[in-house]
């Protein structure tokens, strides 16, 4: 269908909602589980990714709409910040 299709079907008085923009960079139409992984595999610095990937599968385990283990992502931070890398917890 047409943009001029569809626009011919909205009537006055209707209430017509729009979806499609999405933050740059970010992937559209691609559930947030497959960006994840397409994440890791394509854009993590090769050292992190076998633990990215141990945290991605026990934060899916762990359930709810955004996965996650904040204990270990915060830990991950803290080690950064207290040694320079987080070479040290993953």
């Amino acid at each position: 269908m047409s943009a001029e299709d569809a626009a011919a079907l909205i009537q006055n008085g209707m209430t017509v909602g729009m979806s499609g923009f999405t933050r740059a960079g970010e992937a559209k139409d691609v559930a947030l589980a497959r960006r994840a992984v397409e994440i890791i595999e394509n854009c993590a610095d090769p050292y992190y990714r076998p633990a990215l990937r141990a945290y991605f599968r026990e934060a899916c385990r762990r359930g709810g709409q955004t996965p996650h283990c904040l204990e270990k992502a915060l830990s991950w931070h803290q080690a950064a910040l207290e040694h320079g890398s987080m070479h040290s917890v993953v």
